[in-house]
């Protein structure tokens, strides 16, 4: 059956408004309309259509685009593709003129500069008042007022204006938002079943950042038939080479949740997920305190960027390293 263009128009804008999240309709429509115009050559190039008036360089299909999910610096690579496909095409200031760079969203986030600070400079000085974009957009509204009140005392003469709770609650609400909006639908959790650790990996996954700095500690609670109860909960977040996590954190979560049994994982920031002598320290712990508890500790996944290891399989010798 033919679908109406209302129809059309109507689940178009529906799926575009979810995209947006809370920016400005206004404000996002560039971005938008960009995306769906790569697609839309990159599906015709894809069908063998020769009519194409437009050049897609080699890498610079939509597909492509896709490729770079995760990245820590996704943004400055989305714009060296547009920069490319605008300079084969003669159209400069046409097709990249949606700037996806961290600082240019942060921008738009923001709304608005302070007196003598435009904003995207007042963005630059916020992203630098965290050293990256990755800590601050895991900030909660109060950390975000701890480190502009820090980086003023720092930096007297090109201080962060015009942010004050009202604006910093805004901010950490539209980073949540957007960081919602990677993680696994709950439907799509509660049919998943964790028989082995690459099952396990596979949630985390949705989870864990890449690029991120620091170590995190996860739990996730699973029912007696392994299904989890809900996404990964994060229970501690540590320095660059130790989580921080107190066992009884975990357990708290896995009590809350009235879990049957658990699986934790922490990521390596280093790229290497062979686990450290503290990392076996801290499995025994684990197990030790779920026999306590009677809620036994299913495995111990060391997340990293080249793949993960199951402590569980390197304490029985044969430690599996999947890529």
């Amino acid at each position: 059956m033919a679908i109406k263009k209302s129809q059309l128009y109507s689940k178009l804008w529906e799926a575009c408004d979810e995209l947006r999240g809370g920016m400005d309709a206004s404000q996002y429509k560039d971005y938008v309309l960009v995306v769906l115009f790569i697609k839309y050559l990159s599906d015709k190039k894809k069908s063998g259509d020769t009519s194409l008036l437009i050049e897609l360089p080699e890498g610079c299909s939509f597909d492509d685009l896709v490729l770079l999910k995760g990245s820590k610096d996704i943004g400055e690579k989305v714009n060296v593709i547009l920069g490319r496909i605008a300079r084969a095409n003669d159209l400069e200031g046409v097709v990249n003129n949606a700037d996806f760079a961290d600082e240019a969203v942060l921008a738009i986030l923001l709304k608005t500069g302070a007196p003598g600070c435009d904003v995207l400079e007042l963005a630059r000085r916020l992203t630098r008042a965290f050293g990256c974009i990755q800590d601050l957009v895991e900030a909660d509204w109060r950390t975000l007022l701890a480190k502009i009140t820090d980086y003023n005392k720092r930096n007297p003469a090109e201080p962060i204006k015009g942010i004050g709770k009202v604006k910093a609650l805004e901010l950490a609400a539209a980073f949540e938002l957007g960081y919602r909006r990677l993680r696994v639908k709950p439907s799509d959790l509660k049919a998943m079943r964790i028989g082995n650790a690459e099952e396990a990996y596979r949630v985390f996954t949705f989870i864990a950042q890449e690029g991120d700095a620091v170590e995190n500690f996860w739990v996730l609670p699973l029912n007696a038939q392994r299904h989890p109860l809900c996404e990964p909960i994060r229970v501690a977040r540590g320095t660059a080479n130790s989580s921080g996590v107190m066992p009884r954190d975990v357990f708290r979560e896995a009590i809350r949740w009235n879990a049957h049994c658990i699986v934790v994982a922490h990521n390596h920031p280093n790229g290497d997920p062979a686990p450290s002598e503290g990392d076996i320290e801290t499995t025994r712990a684990l197990m030790s305190l779920s026999k306590d508890l009677g809620v036994p500790l299913i495995d111990h996944l060391v997340i990293a960027d080249s793949g993960y290891v199951s402590i569980r399989e390197a304490l029985r010798g044969h430690a599996s390293r999947i890529p």
